[in-house]
């Protein structure tokens, strides 16, 4: 028997402890693992701490996921670009925006298409209204979700509904027309910098927090807070936090916090992308401060499978139609043909620098899009153990999935 290549290692308050990413276990020892003491083996071998000789980890892991994403029926997401316009001037903004925008009879193709996803084995539906902005075709939001349901009940599926926005034509109407599983905002620091890169006339930071108040007042949606952080503005995200958890109908188990850094663009820029490791420090202050506010993080999880665009369980469609290859690039791809881009072959591939890195399992190469480049790194890479003995230590302000 050998140790397993995705062990983790640590001592932590006079005692000994392994992290096997791979099978997402951790276990407590009270000496430096000895893997000819019988005393550990079966509990080791069993949490795939101990491995075979013979055993090639990497092949198994590679062969495992691409099994997995073959059988997985669990979901299928179409994003729909309702709109290439947008009402605000964001300065960092990666989309051209023209006046493109989904026409009726392009909807009613689009309809056809996901009739064709209901009729399959796929068990859940998820719509992600996205643009520019999307509630600028509100008329053709209305309608696609009104005919999705229909299908929903016709063929016994699930559909769920999400929609990325900036807010400012969320009104109360449609939060009750449309029942939104997930409406997700975006945030770009505090008062002051969220202004600045968020260019808009009539609607400022603190008009969104009120409309995160409004949308838990009124729905039973899940809020998704994304908060992207750059140089310039990572010392502000503590008092986004605050502002959002002050609100006077807060409900904590109804907000989700995503942290993600401000990609560069290469255009001319007013910010300063964060390394790797600069982005790991600041996401794991903000987790331990939102531990202190009592939320619930996530404990690191092996990935099933990648990005869904990646294995072919998601799909982008334009206002034109075209498919691109996902919502963040937009370059087109080629097919309405729900088979044969449901069932096409999923190959995993890895970058030369990430086959080596022991939190591959909980990464998975990411993003394609930055696929090979240590921008792609996750945060794990660097504050794993940190984690872990943060989790040691309070247990219950974890959540295990």
């Amino acid at each position: 028997m050998k140790e397993s290549f995705y062990n983790i290692n640590f001592a932590y308050k006079g005692k000994y402890f392994i992290y096997n990413t791979y099978s997402n276990s951790l276990i407590e020892l009270d000496k430096k693992l000895d893997i000819k003491d019988p005393k550990f083996s079966k509990v080791l071998i069993e949490n795939k701490f101990l491995v075979s000789d013979l055993r090639e980890e990497k092949k198994d892991l590679y062969n495992e996921i691409i099994k997995e994403q073959k059988n997985d029926f669990t979901k299928f997401e179409i994003t729909i670009m309702l709109t290439n316009r947008c009402n605000f001037n964001c300065t960092y903004c990666y989309q051209q925006h023209d006046t493109m925008i989904l026409k009726r009879d392009n909807t009613i193709e689009l309809l056809k298409y996901i009739e064709e996803v209901f009729s399959s084995n796929v068990k859940n539906i998820w719509i992600h209204y996205f643009g520019g902005e999307p509630l600028i075709n509100k008329k053709e939001i209305l309608y696609i979700d009104r005919e999705v349901r229909k299908l929903s009940d016709k063929y016994n599926k699930e559909y769920r509904s999400y929609i990325t926005t900036n807010g400012s034509l969320l009104d109360e109407i449609l939060l009750k027309q449309i029942k939104f599983t997930r409406i997700q905002f975006t945030f770009d620091g505090d008062k002051y910098s969220h202004n600045n890169f968020k260019v808009s006339k009539n609607f400022n930071y603190f008009d969104l927090v009120n409309k995160i108040g409004k949308v838990l007042t009124l729905t039973e949606s899940t809020v998704i807070v994304r908060l992207n952080i750059c140089v310039e503005n990572k010392d502000d995200f503590f008092n986004v936090i605050d502002d959002i958890s002050n609100l006077e109908y807060f409900d904590k188990k109804r907000i989700l916090f995503k942290i993600n850094p401000l990609r560069s663009n290469f255009k001319e820029e007013n910010y300063t992308e964060l390394s790797s490791e600069e982005f790991a420090e600041i996401y794991w202050e903000l987790t331990k401060y939102l531990q202190r506010l009592r939320y619930k993080i996530i404990f690191p999880t092996k990935l099933s499978g990648q990005c869904g665009f990646v294995t072919n369980k998601a799909i982008c469609f334009g206002p034109d139609l075209k498919t691109r290859f996902c919502s963040t690039d937009l370059s087109y791809e080629e097919t309405m043909d729900f088979n044969k881009y449901y069932n096409k072959e999923y190959k995993f591939e890895i970058p030369k620098m990430c086959e080596n890195c022991k939190v591959l399992p909980l990464c998975l190469d990411s993003c394609k899009l930055l696929s090979g480049s240590p921008r792609n790194c996750s945060v794990y890479k660097y504050k794993l153990i940190d984690m872990l003995k943060n989790y040691i230590d309070n247990p219950d302000n974890w959540k295990i999935l």
